[in-house]
């Protein structure tokens, strides 16, 4: 894809989420993400960005892919998380079964979503659940399942060896008040007799893992959205309100604290256009500097905002959430700076 053709791509994403998004961003929050937007955004072909032509999708290479999940997330946190999951979860998971492409054409239309159960996360693991698969026959049930409404639900069973199954229809599930991305929302599913696909049959943990492995610049080209969306309302707000007698722009604190962090979003984004120049331990890095820089980011437009930040009405205070909620979903800090240290040293160590 040549320059040209990339910035027509993103100007034509900014247009639809400006006029389709931002005016539903309090609705999305309170209500979730809704099946008419889904499928407003599935026929403009922003879901399956990564798929295959014959899988209803569109092939992108992934730095345009990773621009354009930025882009989402600077609107829509949630939204470009859900984009996320379809893209590197449920696309490698299940474009090699039976019955897998009808589902990701679906999932690419808008028709259909795939939500994950969180298995290989900082989540604690006594806490996620106790599914089984037995004569192919499932029963138990899964905590923090992330989009939990979804038709297809993909989790690993907690017998070993561990499978992958993805449910083939919608199941009972409890949603929870979740403190971020409320849009997608987590939920406590109950898997008993439902009628599924399996996915993989053994090693499933090692294949979640290595699938959870590949979202590191996914993570990051999120939280620099959410950064770069909070910072935007930040430098808006500063134009327009004043205090004692001048705007907030004209006070060095203000103006000094944006445009530093606003030059930094824009300094990491640059490197997303290069996403093949990132090792293991690259990723890992400039991960954790995205999420690190999401939170400061958002943390400060709500100071520029004063009390009004944590109002819903504009619409900060979600990026906020969202930050932190993405760290403890994917931060995986103790995890990723253990690998960080042993790719380092080239041995064991960082574990005293």
């Amino acid at each position: 894809m040549s320059d040209d053709e990339r910035s027509m791509l993103m100007s034509a994403v900014d247009d639809f989420f400006s006029k389709n998004v931002e005016p539903a961003n309090a609705i999305i929050e309170k209500g979730g993400i809704s099946d008419e937007m889904m499928g407003k955004i599935g026929s403009q072909g922003f879901i399956g960005l990564l798929f295959s032509e014959e899988n209803g999708g569109s092939n992108l290479n992934p730095a345009t892919y990773l621009l354009m999940l930025q882009e989402f997330a600077r609107f829509s946190p949630s939204i470009a998380l859900l984009i996320a999951i379809q893209n590197r979860i449920a696309y490698p998971l299940l474009s090699g079964v039976d019955g897998g492409q009808d589902i990701l054409k679906a999932i690419a239309s808008g028709k259909k979503t795939a939500g994950i159960a969180l298995s290989v996360s900082s989540m604690k693991k006594e806490a996620l659940g106790n599914l089984s698969l037995e004569k192919g026959i499932l029963s138990g049930s899964k905590s923090y399942v992330l989009s939990p409404s979804s038709e297809c639900i993909i989790a690993l069973t907690d017998e070993k060896p561990a499978s992958i199954i993805a449910t083939k229809a919608s199941i009972p599930v409890k949603r929870y008040h979740a403190l971020g991305f409320r849009g997608l929302g987590f939920g406590y599913a109950t898997f008993d007799k439902a009628e599924h696909m399996i996915l993989m049959r053994e090693n499933g943990d090692q294949k979640m893992q290595q699938v959870f492995d590949t979202l590191d610049l996914d993570i990051a080209a999120i939280a620099l959205g959410m950064a770069k969306g909070s910072m935007q309302k930040a430098l808006d707000y500063s134009k327009v309100r004043s205090t004692f007698g001048h705007l907030l722009k004209d006070y060095s604190p203000v103006a000094f604290s944006i445009s530093s962090i606003l030059e930094e979003i824009d300094l990491l984004s640059s490197k997303l256009n290069d996403p093949y120049d990132f090792d293991a331990p690259g990723r890992k890095h400039f991960k954790v500097r995205a999420m690190e820089l999401a939170l400061r980011a958002s943390r400060q437009s709500i100071q520029v905002h004063g009390g009004y930040g944590y109002l819903e009405d504009f619409g900060v205070e979600k990026f906020y959430r969202d930050s932190a909620s993405l760290q403890t979903i994917f931060g995986e800090g103790y995890r990723d700076n253990m690998e960080l240290a042993n790719q380092v040293y080239g041995d064991k160590s960082g574990f005293l």
